[in-house]
Order: structure tokens, then C-alpha cells, then sequence
């Protein structure tokens, strides 16, 4: 009998998390020993609630979610519709974050910026302005364009651009050839 309840006592001790306390203490004048009885804390219930919160966290807090911004595209309903060129600008992001842009039809008008708030956002701010006082009906059209040596960052960056500033219309487009042979010719001059 002894046996079986120290077998059960062993596998207590093994499944419970405790704390015991065995110290015998001094008592009277003869020094004689008595012991005390053992302090015995049960921690399984704290265990059990340190489990229960991990797991509560765990399953509500919400990770970073997905930033995505929001592409309006155009329903293809046949005829182009003609706009004044005095409308829009001309972005071409390529290598080395340099940004190069020009008003209209104008490419041997092409200037440099860059992606600062002095540069591209003001540029585009002046322009809004611009077109607001030609016609306050018609919004600034942006056209962004992109050589094979700009990278990934350069064009969310111009679209970050376009949501900060506001700008009602702005299009991705393939550069053409007359604008990259522009181009050679405005970085060889500067």
C-alpha cells in the first residue's frame, strides 16, 4: 500500500508546478529540533493562467495589416476624349532617383527635380495652382513615365506624390523613344 501512494505522490510532484519549504528551526533552551510542517503552494493554477493570456493575445492582437493603395482605372468605352495639352505634366523617373518632367507637348523644355518636398511636391502644388486658375473645372492630368533604369521605389514614390498632392488624374505610361533620345541629349548638356 505504502507503494502505490508514493507512486502517486511522485507523479503529483512531477505534474504540479510547487513550491516547498522544509526548515527546522531551533526551539527552547535544550536545543532540541522539531521540525515544522512543509509549506506547500500549488503554482498550477497560476501556470494555467499564464497560459490562458498568452493564448488570449495571441489569437486578438492583429498583426500589421496590408497598406494598399487604391487604383482608379478607366473602363475602355471606345474613343480616346481629347484634352488640352496646357493640362498636363510630363514625370520620368530613372536611375540613380534622378526625376526629370516637362509641361505639355514640350520635351525640349525638359528640367530636373527630385523626390524632396521642395522639388516634386512643390512642382506638382504650383502646377495644381496653375491649372486651378486657368480652368477651375479641369484638374492637372500627371503622366508618369518610367525608364528601365528607374526602379520599383522610384514609382511608388511618384505615387505617394500624386496622393499627397492631390492630383485628380495621373496615368503610367511607356516612355517613347523621342522622349529617351531627349533625354540622352538634357543629361549629356548638364
Amino acid at each position: 500500500m505504502e507503494l502505490c501512494v508514493y507512486n502517486i505522490i511522485t507523479v503529483k510532484h512531477i505534474v504540479m508546478a510547487q513550491v516547498e519549504n522544509t526548515r527546522s528551526a531551533a526551539v527552547g533552551k535544550h536545543n532540541s529540533r522539531t521540525s515544522r510542517k512543509s509549506l506547500f503552494i500549488d503554482l498550477t493554477p497560476m501556470v494555467d493562467l499564464a497560459f490562458l493570456l498568452i493564448s488570449f493575445f495571441m489569437l486578438t492582437t492583429v498583426l500589421q495589416e496590408n497598406m494598399s493603395m487604391e487604383l482608379k482605372m478607366p473602363e475602355n468605352t471606345g474613343e480616346p476624349i481629347p484634352i488640352a495639352h496646357s493640362r498636363t505634366i510630363t514625370l520620368i523617373a530613372d536611375a540613380n532617383n534622378q526625376l526629370y518632367y516637362y509641361n505639355g507637348e514640350d520635351m525640349q523644355n525638359l528640367s530636373k527635380s527630385n523626390y524632396s518636398n521642395a522639388g516634386l511636391r512643390q512642382l506638382l502644388y504650383e502646377r495644381i495652382q496653375q491649372q486651378s486658375a486657368a480652368d477651375p473645372d479641369k484638374g492637372l492630368i500627371c503622366i508618369i513615365k518610367l525608364t528601365d533604369g528607374a526602379d520599383y521605389n522610384d514609382m511608388i514614390n511618384l505615387l505617394d506624390e500624386m496622393e499627397i498632392t492631390n492630383v485628380p488624374t495621373y496615368a503610367i505610361q511607356d516612355i517613347t523613344e523621342a522622349e529617351k533620345e531627349q533625354l540622352n541629349i538634357f543629361t549629356k548638356n548638364n
